[in-house]
């Protein structure tokens, strides 16, 4: 029996689409969500949506994953470090601030020499975590 200690898998987290929910197109609104007005600040933020919708259930399941261990969240979406400051605090992520996979333009369908932005920002992440061998999971959808 192996006396190392489990470490928690890496959860890559994009934001719109699998955490945030789109809106629906029929402009009736879902009951299984929460609308919450964000507080943009700064001018950087404007580039944020105002309004977001997410499912409150996936919070807390996501809440019971990080605070378990089971999973270390790291942001890979072109929220970047806004997602921090104006995401976690609104849709009640405990544990904030996590780390954050830069991808560094708002544009995250961009391909950088071949390869996908976000991918390239993952990528690098593992890198200078020294973990680019380690079993990681990144959600895009819900």
């Amino acid at each position: 029996m192996s006396n190392s200690v489990a470490r928690p898998v890496p959860l890559f987290m994009d934001v719109d689409g699998s955490l945030l929910a789109y809106p629906a197109d029929t402009g009736a609104a879902d009951p299984r969500l929460r609308t919450v007005r964000l507080d943009l600040d700064f001018p950087d933020d404007m580039t944020y949506p105002t309004t977001i919708w997410f499912h409150p259930e996936v919070v807390v399941e996501l809440n019971k994953l990080i605070d378990e261990g089971l999973v270390r969240l790291i942001w890979a979406s072109t929220w970047d470090r806004a997602a921090n400051r104006l995401l976690a605090p609104a849709l009640g992520l405990l544990g904030a601030p996590y780390d954050v996979a830069e991808i560094g333009t708002r544009f995250g369908d961009q391909m950088s020499a071949g390869v996908w932005v976000k991918a390239r920002a993952v990528g690098q992440w593992l890198r200078e975590e020294a973990l680019d061998n380690v079993r990681s999971s990144w959600s895009t959808t819900c």
